[in-house]
């Protein structure tokens, strides 16, 4: 049971105590290995713009606290890998020896009267503070946290899984910027807690070398200082990797529980913990350096057949040159020593007068120092490692890659889609929110359980429910018509209690309810124009498929649905739209333009597509030769340019749009940032203006051309 901290003890620890700065420093390091890790090489800023709506990515704001103003994700994510250094105290947690059980892995060297005010804070390994686990996830135990009103709380992984549900469930939209705020703050501390396990000293139980070196923080560890020093070690990194686990799971970030001493490695698939401990020094942790620890560790093992001497001049006193030697790690010394550890000048001048040979000839024994050019070449090595290990954690905590998409042949009929490589098994909620902002709760399926995707030849087919259907909001009226947030809390691959969003919109045509049913559809020829054509049997619908029909020697047959090209309002304040100069109606202006995203696809099934008689010319008045015909969008760049896409077959093609070949009688599903940047670069924001049912002869011809035209459903789905 822990107590309170008494009043005069907290001011011995902040006057006296080294663990005012201990870690990589708060100010400066953490923030930049956050920001590197976020900016540059986690996919945080994609899943927040694809997956939960948020246009702004990174820099979307949200309030810190009821004090401060709104803050970006990536100042929230930096304030909490900051923040978990503030307290005197929590440092003491920050500590993980790989090669002990959790329970017995946290920090344990330090003299009594460094602990000053910190005597009754209950140790934890820094994997235990940040994830709650006693021993390795899935299935270890979990530690039973002291609810404490005060500072003494951990902010765990669990805590940020709390906060994001509630970001994305709560019901008003104040309390999830509120919740979305402290999600990224929690996240921040955690991530601060891997990154630690990047510096040999913390995962060696070295408090001792936290004693070496005073600055106006009072005592600090010398590697951590060194980097504090030079940012630009971190701010130079360029393709970082992040790491590979077998069998995921959260705790292996720090530590996988594979190595035991006999096994080192420098894979990228082991915890941080584990690399940093079995291949790198601490100051108080190097064996044979003349003084008796109570702890060292078998790895880094100093051989004559791994090691060997290397010799750099250096300038001394009053520019007096002179000898440093180091001990290097035999094939890494091609562009100068590796200056793996230095050695001792003791030992040097003393025990072997500066001979190589006889250092060479006693490696084994060879006593060793940690200067700066160690610290620059541990720095090389390890702060890759945890700006990668940061990134892949934030990736796994924002992983869910779930959908609602329209399934079957009816508008009711939906499925909840798996496009990750993890099964999912749980809740998931749908929600949409209302013209005041409130999220209201419509839909619940619970105990779904649904695949992972699976990868068959070029193509992804993601996991799929069973259908599920759920009633259309009428009251009160939704903010934007067919846009829901999907929420899923359960178990994720092997995390139990994870939780996803997904905000889902959708445009579907299915003509289950006639031509004009669903959508305002129109038809437009050279000359004419048929609102709703549903007596011309050029345009009909047969058992839920539209079937165009177009012959003739010089004409155009269109089906229409998009933005008008003009609007005006009368004197009476009535709006009227029209395309061209004909008169629309305006229901069209609220179907699009659609926002097209880098999760937006086009789904859709042509099962026919014919023509008689392709025309040969010569054609009258210069007319292009030939005709086309498919499904037509046409979507509009952030410049203000328009592209057209002809989703068509071979012969079809038309001569004004890029074209996209579909399978006929074949489900067809792509994205649309993909066809578009056929024609150049995709310039953001894009939206997607109309979508055309076309079928074109464009010759003036002796003979006239038939064409025929089935397409079964078109569907815009977010995946």
């Amino acid at each position: 049971m822990k107590k309170q901290i008494a009043p005069s003890l907290i001011c011995l620890s902040i006057i006296f105590s080294p663990i005012a700065s201990f870690a990589f420093e708060e100010q400066i390091t953490h923030p930049q290995i956050s920001e590197k890790a976020i900016r540059d090489i986690s996919n945080l800023n994609i899943y927040l713009k694809a997956a939960l709506g948020l246009e702004k990515g990174l820099t979307s704001r949200f309030p810190s606290d009821s004090q401060d103003p709104k803050s970006t994700v990536i100042e929230l994510l930096k304030k909490g890998s900051t923040d978990e250094d503030t307290v005197v105290c929590r440092r003491a947690n920050h500590f993980h020896n790989p090669l002990l059980p959790w329970e017995q892995s946290g920090m344990s060297d330090d003299p009594l009267w460094a602990e000053s005010g910190c005597t009754f804070w209950t140790r934890y390994s820094a994997v235990t503070w940040g994830t709650g686990y006693l021993s390795p996830s899935p299935g270890g135990g979990k530690q039973a946290f002291p609810q404490w009103p005060d500072i003494r709380e951990p902010n765990t992984w669990d805590n940020a899984r709390k906060y994001f549900y509630l970001a994305l469930t709560s019901g008003s939209s104040e309390m999830r910027e509120i919740n979305f705020a402290k999600t990224f703050q929690a996240m921040g501390q955690v991530m601060h807690l891997v990154q630690d396990m990047a510096v040999p000293a913390h995962v060696r139980n070295d408090f001792e070398s936290h004693l070496l070196s005073i600055n106006t923080d009072f005592f600090v560890q010398p590697f951590e200082r060194y980097i504090s020093r030079k940012s630009v070690l971190i701010t130079n990194l360029q393709s970082v990797p992040m790491p590979s686990f077998a069998d995921m799971s959260v705790t292996k970030f720090w530590d996988t529980d594979t190595y035991t001493g006999s096994n080192p490695s420098t894979s990228w698939s082991i915890g941080l913990s584990e690399f940093a401990n079995a291949n790198y020094f601490s100051d108080y942790t190097i064996p044979s350096n003349g003084v008796t620890r109570p702890h060292l560790f078998p790895n880094p093992f100093v051989t004559s057949a791994g090691y060997e001497i290397c010799e750099e001049e250096a300038t001394g006193p009053l520019g007096v040159m002179y000898k440093k030697k180091y001990i290097s790690r035999k094939g890494m010394s091609a562009n100068g020593c590796d200056h793996f550890g230095r050695v001792s000048p003791l030992m040097q001048y003393w025990a072997c007068l500066g001979s190589s040979a006889c250092l060479n000839a006693n490696i084994p024994n060879v006593a060793l120092v940690l200067d700066d050019n160690v610290h620059e070449t541990y720095a090389q090595e390890l702060l890759p490692r945890a700006v990668g290990y940061s990134a892949g954690l934030l990736n796994y905590f924002f992983r869910g890659q779930l959908s609602l998409v329209p399934a079957g042949e009816t508008m009711d009929q939906y499925a909840l889609i798996n496009s990750s490589t993890e099964d999912v098994s749980g809740t998931f909620s749908l929600y949409y929110d209302d013209e005041s902002s409130n999220r209201i709760l419509i839909a619940k399926w619970e105990n779904i359980t649904i695949g992972p995707a699976i990868q068959n030849g070029q193509q992804t087919i993601p996991g799929q429910s069973a259908q599920v259907t759920f009633p259309t909001p009428t009251t009160p009226a939704p903010k934007e018509k067919n846009t829901y947030f999907l929420v899923f809390q359960g178990r994720m691959g092997n995390e139990e209690g994870a939780v996803a969003g997904k905000a889902v919109r959708w445009w579907r045509e299915e003509w289950d309810n006639g031509l004009t049913g669903n959508h305002a559809w129109v038809q437009t020829r050279f000359g004419a124009m048929t609102m709703y054509p549903a007596t011309d049997q050029s345009h009909r619908v047969d058992n839920g498929r539209l079937i165009k029909e177009n012959s003739g020697v010089l004409w155009s047959n269109h089906s229409y649905i998009g933005i008008p090209s003009r609007t005006a309002t009368d004197p009476g304040g009535n709006r009227h739209c029209y395309f061209g100069e004909y008169p629309l109606d305006c229901a069209f202006a609220d179907v699009f333009p659609y926002a097209i995203t880098p999760a937006t696809r086009i789904n859709l099934r042509i099962d026919t597509m014919d023509v008689n008689q392709q025309i040969s010319g010569p054609c009258n008045g210069g007319w292009v030769t030939g005709a086309y015909q498919g499904v037509v969008a046409k979507a509009r760049m952030g410049d203000g340019s328009t592209r057209s896409i002809n989703f068509t077959t071979r012969g079809n093609e038309s001569y004004t749009a890029i074209d996209e070949y579909v399978p006929l009688g074949e489900d067809f599903r792509i994205a649309f940032y993909d066809v578009l940047a056929k024609a150049g670069p995709v310039l953001q924001p894009v939206s997607l203006d109309s979508i055309s049912i076309v079928q074109n002869i464009l010759c003036d011809a002796a003979v006239p051309t038939e064409q025929r035209l089935v397409v079964d459903y078109i569907r815009l789905e977010e995946r």
